[in-house]
């Protein structure tokens, strides 16, 4: 709702992308919780394999929105797109560990 108000667009992609961070701490320790040793090992696994992905879709990411932009990653526009889908990612991987833990 925040981005849909049109005001400080570049804040509330920034804030959606720090919300949904917290959301994919919370998930994972709340399944790491749930899980045995053997399991536990897997997840880690799991997520560790996840991280080099974000990282690889956060730098593919931001080459794409830097040449949407003309190059400028200082425009707020530039920094409202890229939040935006770095929180859209990692809303993806909280809906996947939130699945597990059902």
């Amino acid at each position: 709702s925040c981005l849909d108000s049109g005001v400080d667009m570049k804040s509330c992609a920034i804030t959606f992308y720090i919300e949904a961070d917290g959301l994919l701490n919370l998930s994972y320790k709340k399944l790491k919780y749930k899980l045995n040793a053997s399991q536990k090992r897997i997840l880690l696994n799991e997520q560790r394999n996840w991280l080099k992905k974000r990282d690889k879709y956060f730098e593919e990411v931001f080459e794409e929105t830097k040449s949407e932009n003309g190059g400028n990653t200082l425009s707020n526009d530039f920094k409202m797109i890229y939040f935006d889908k770095k929180a859209e990612f990692v809303i993806e991987r909280v809906k996947e560990l939130i699945s597990k833990i059902k």
